[in-house]
């Protein structure tokens, strides 16, 4: 029983490459014919009965509760925000032409839409394909649109683990839990300013020479210890950890790219390529072990590849180089 659970645990697990940036949305072109009736009802519930003009707009697509949609655009000396959220989950009403719809609306100031419009334009523009695409089906699914004097561009992301995107939905829905049925005034508290000024900053981020340095230095320590540590390992062991090894250097690299740069999340792309690496382990070998003595000894040998490995040395020599610049 402890190694079927085992085995369905370790089926579930996301690989290095869940959400950390927006994703280019689907075309309609590659849609599946079920999901293009859902997004067709979606659109004609949500969106078609709204004013097209708008500057931001977020539809989130829950699994099982309804769906919304949070919309701005400018209305004379300000702004209108809308809110629009289904009766009841579209996906799986058993009537869809039937699901009704439940309307707030609010007034937003010309200063309070510019923090958020900064905020969505720096995320948006960050907007790439992953290293490796991991579907996931539960969850929350997000639509961030912006139409601004920079242009139009969007993106998406299913129930992302990245602080900067969960802290734009929570900024979101701080709004959506101030609007009432009747037009109302909402707005940011000066700690969400402060908070909005600073993930702008973060996104917006121009690396130094440190910070190439320090790429520089991980992936040499990649390239002079790989080889050495590969020697440790058994032959399936080492085509475990090629996948993990090769994500990390992608994703290294890709900071150069869209900014998000800090030694406390390059620790963390680290520790999820090794927590990959040990679930494949546990995966591939616990799983399938024939008796309790097979079991007990590959449990004691993935023990201590988990402790000692390739990720975890490179994760101390991560924390020697910021305590060096302290």
């Amino acid at each position: 029983m402890l190694r079927l659970l085992l085995l369905l645990y370790c089926s579930c697990l996301p690989f290095l490459s869940v959400a950390q940036y927006l994703e280019p949305n689907e075309s309609i072109y590659d849609l599946q014919d079920y999901q293009y009736k859902y997004y067709s009802t979606l659109r004609n519930k949500l969106i078609d009965t709204v004013d097209d003009r708008y500057t931001l707009r977020m539809i989130a697509k829950p699994s099982f509760t309804p769906e919304y949609l949070f919309q701005v655009r400018k209305k004379d000396s300000g702004y209108l925000v809308t809110y629009k959220v289904t009766t009841e989950n579209i996906w799986y009403a058993r009537h869809r032409d039937k699901v009704g719809i439940n309307v707030k609306s609010g007034t937003l100031s010309s200063d309070d839409f510019e923090l958020l419009r900064q905020l969505y334009r720096s995320v948006i523009d960050k907007v790439n394909y992953p290293v490796n695409a991991t579907s996931i089906y539960d969850g929350v699914a997000y639509l961030f649109s912006i139409k601004d004097r920079d242009g139009r561009a969007s993106g998406y992301t299913v129930s992302p683990y990245d602080t900067t995107l969960n802290a734009m939905i929570a900024l979101t829905e701080s709004l959506i839990g101030q609007m009432k049925p009747r037009l109302s005034r909402i707005s940011f508290s000066d700690q969400q300013k402060a908070q909005i000024q600073q993930l702008i900053a973060q996104c917006n981020y121009i690396l130094v020479p440190d910070d190439y340095k320090l790429l520089y230095e991980i992936h040499k320590q990649i390239a002079e210890h790989k080889n050495g540590y590969l020697n440790t390992l058994t032959g399936e062991e080492k085509v475990l950890l090629e996948r993990p090894l090769r994500e990390l250097q992608i994703e290294l690299n890709r900071l150069l790219l869209y900014g998000k740069f800090d030694i406390s999340g390059i620790i963390e792309l680290v520790k999820n390529a090794g927590d990959e690496f040990a679930n494949q382990l546990d995966f591939k070998f616990l799983s399938f072990s024939k008796n309790e003595k097979e079991y007990q000894n590959i449990e004691s040998r993935i023990a201590h590849i988990k402790e000692d490995n390739l990720f975890t040395f490179l994760i101390h020599e991560i924390e020697k180089h910021r305590e060096g610049i302290r």
